[in-house]
């Protein structure tokens, strides 16, 4: 026997005809038997590509990112990272989409509920959800990051003004 595998074969030429399944993955993703299931996507794919950029950026699971931002802890991210990490929160829309599915009632993947199925965006998005007024922490941390070199910027720009007034008044 030449070692073909007739099923592999019989998939692979159902693919052709079908294209995509019902909930929108491609066959060749979702039942790929050397792949295993594919990742269930709900963030747009170019958003999802950016935001996995600064993800990886940032170099801290999800989990330590969520409990940084839970303590208000400043010392774990760069101002640049703070900043990066502020434009990628979770929109209403993509988060009320994850919740349908996480109780199995979104609508392109009713009855599907599992959370290892969800892409690593929508992971991130699911664990960084937790954290309270999200976008107002991140803002107050940006704040505190940035406070000391705004300051020292102040200072510079009313030493320009005293210096003057200080020769003024001595001649």
């Amino acid at each position: 026997m030449s070692g073909i595998q007739f099923d592999e074969l019989q998939w692979l030429f159902a693919l052709i005809g079908n294209g995509m399944t019902d909930k929108g993955v491609s066959q060749a993703q979702s039942q790929d038997p050397k792949k295993g299931p594919a990742s269930v996507r709900m963030v747009d794919r170019s958003r999802a590509h950016n935001i996995s950029i600064i993800l990886k950026g940032i170099r801290m699971s999800s989990g330590e990112l969520r409990e940084a931002l839970l303590l208000m802890d400043d010392s774990k991210l760069s101002l640049e990272q703070l900043e990066d990490l502020a434009k990628t929160t979770p929109t209403q829309q993509e988060k009320a989409s994850l919740a349908l599915y996480i109780q199995g009632l979104h609508p392109d993947h009713h009855g599907v509920d599992d959370v290892l199925l969800l892409g690593d965006v929508e992971r991130h998005f699911l664990e960084v959800a937790q954290v309270p007024d999200l976008d107002e922490r991140l803002a107050a941390l940006v704040y505190m990051r940035s406070f000391d070199d705004s300051l020292a910027h102040v200072k510079d720009l009313a030493a320009l003004i005293v210096q003057p007034t200080k020769y003024q008044l001595q001649h």
